[in-house]
């Protein structure tokens, strides 16, 4: 019985890793740390679309928030700004202005076809402030 005990042990080890590797490896784990630095850098493809999406709202007061917006996929945009959020009840002042920012950048993405638009909106420290067509969250323009 100890011999069965001993050979089952490195047969179920065995099986146990893969099927915790079934869809990943180890270096795939390490990769949302190496994202988020990545994340940070504009990729080579990216394309600065800011003065278009100034172009499609002339005088829109929410455009003198957003410093870059970047097309990061055909269907995304990133919008950098200069909001501060203070962090405290949903609906602050900060908050309306990056819900403004990001349905422009919605209604902008929409004008160009984009039939499934995603926008994030992000605060002066680089935090995500404002999300679009995210899962996570179905009710248009939200802050998280």
């Amino acid at each position: 019985m100890k011999r069965t005990a001993a050979l089952l042990l490195p047969i179920g080890l065995g099986l146990t890793l893969t099927a915790c590797g079934e869809g990943g490896s180890a270096d795939a784990e390490a990769a949302p740390a190496t994202a988020s630095v990545a994340a940070a850098a504009p990729a080579a493809d990216d394309v600065d679309v800011t003065n278009e999406v100034r172009a499609s709202a002339p005088g829109a007061a929410w455009m003198d928030a957003v410093t870059t917006a970047t097309l990061t996929e055909p269907n995304r945009i990133v919008a950098e700004t200069t909001i501060t959020d203070p962090r405290g009840d949903n609906g602050s002042p900060a908050a309306h202005e990056a819900i403004q920012v990001c349905q422009g950048v919605v209604a902008y993405l929409q004008g160009t076809g984009v039939a499934d638009p995603k926008v994030s909106v992000m605060e002066a420290d680089g935090s995500t402030f404002v999300l679009y067509g995210h899962p996570s969250y179905l009710d248009g323009c939200t802050e998280v």
